[in-house]
């Protein structure tokens, strides 16, 4: 379902898992509205990591101790920002 959610942005964007986190890794032509990822991260209260970079990623972490998986946590945050 992963792949299915990358297409969600016109394939402008990888994912990835690194240590039960997720990483959104944004290609530089990806049209991501700023106001809304900020706003986003915001109200993430640490649940976002955003990196700037020559390809900039967010970092989501998942949360477990509601019984989150990887795969809601990415639904939610490309819901957020698409």
């Amino acid at each position: 379902k992963l792949p299915l959610l990358a297409q969600y942005l016109n394939n402008k964007l990888y994912l990835c898992e690194k240590n039960k986190n997720i990483v959104v890794t944004f290609k530089a032509d990806a049209q991501i509205d700023p106001v809304k990822l900020t706003m986003l991260i915001a109200e993430g209260k640490g649940r976002y990591l955003f990196t700037q970079a020559a390809e900039p990623y967010v970092t989501i972490k998942p949360d477990i101790k509601k019984g989150e998986t990887s795969l809601e946590a990415v639904e939610k945050f490309l819901d957020s920002i698409g």
